[in-house]
């Protein structure tokens, strides 16, 4: 319940830190380049041996593919893409870690798990551009794949989707970059007033338990406020002051001052 009245006290300044997280994450994001897409499926069949069933030569192929997409990532496999004449030596640069970090982002690779089915997608800042990686990536594996593994003709790689190529960039996905920073602001200001408000708990806590511990101390009872009765007229029946004594034998009434009278 505290949790609610938290978000009710302070409502405006959360949704001024989520608004804002939102917007500035949102304008960064245009700061790098815009990638497009383009995806290409290559199916990976391994020649069944009459020793081997089905299920093996799949799991078989998968392995085989997973080990090819950690080849793409080397020169060794770009030079043989350049090769194909769908890339050229002057889009990377002449330093070794540039050209590399440069080749990893235009290019990415996994197997879909149980299939033997590997997707290569091609990334630039020109949807052509991005098309002819992929392009070159599927034409490496379909007629140089034995190059990196040792199944020789018993492995057959066939393109048998694509390209695709995305009509928007999806690098940096904006929208989504947006949302995250938007959900983190708001998350970051709550944690804040709710740090608080436990802290302010605390210091309470401690200070009630300091004041129990001091000499004397105690519970404290509160007392009930004495009532009074209001008359609203004089009695009727005369006041008589000082003591008063009844004779069981007679009906008059002695006064104190009569009684010390008589003494006298």
């Amino acid at each position: 319940m505290k949790y609610l009245q938290l978000v009710r006290q302070h409502w405006l300044v959360l949704l001024i830190a989520t608004v804002i997280s939102g917007v500035v994450v949102t304008g960064l994001s245009f700061l790098p380049d815009q990638l497009y897409r383009s995806e290409v499926q290559l199916l990976i069949v391994q020649e069944q041996q009459e020793t081997a069933d089905s299920y093996t030569s799949q799991k078989a192929a998968e392995k085989l593919g997973n080990n090819l997409v950690n080849v793409i990532e080397t020169f060794n496999f770009l030079d043989k893409v350049i090769a194909t004449g769908y890339l050229t030596e002057e889009e990377f640069s002449v330093d070794a870690k540039d050209r590399k970090d440069q080749w990893e982002e235009k290019v990415d690779a996994r197997m879909i798990p149980e299939t033997g089915i590997l997707i290569i997608e091609g990334y630039s800042t020109n949807p052509g551009k991005a098309e002819d990686i992929a392009l070159g990536v599927a034409q490496v594996f379909t007629t140089s794949a034995s190059d990196y593994h040792g199944g020789g003709e018993s492995v057959d790689i066939t393109l048998i989707d694509g390209p695709i190529t995305s009509t928007k960039p999806v690098k940096p996905n904006i929208p989504l970059n947006g949302v995250a920073a938007a959900a983190l602001g708001l998350m970051v200001a709550y944690s804040f007033f709710l740090l608080r408000m436990e802290s302010k708990e605390i210091v309470s806590d401690r200070q009630q338990i300091q004041y129990e511990s001091l000499p004397g101390s105690g519970p404290v009872f509160p007392l009930e406020s004495p009532k009074y009765k209001v008359l609203d007229e004089y009695p009727n029946e005369e006041m008589n002051f000082g003591a008063v004594t009844e004779d069981p034998g007679d009906s008059d009434v002695i006064s104190m001052n009569n009684h010390i009278k008589g003494d006298e």
